[in-house]
């Protein structure tokens, strides 16, 4: 999702086009553990 639209609008590579690896494995990390706690929340 970080990888495609609207995202590759600002950078053809996505996420990676905007900040470093590094940042971008938090950024990724972040997402998933709003996901996670989003679905102990709803479930």
């Amino acid at each position: 999702m970080l990888f495609e639209p609207p995202f590759t609008h600002i950078h053809q590579d996505g996420l990676l086009g905007v900040i470093d690896e590094i940042g971008a494995k938090k950024v990724i990390q972040l997402v998933g553990t709003v996901n996670e706690n989003a679905l102990v929340k709803v479930g």
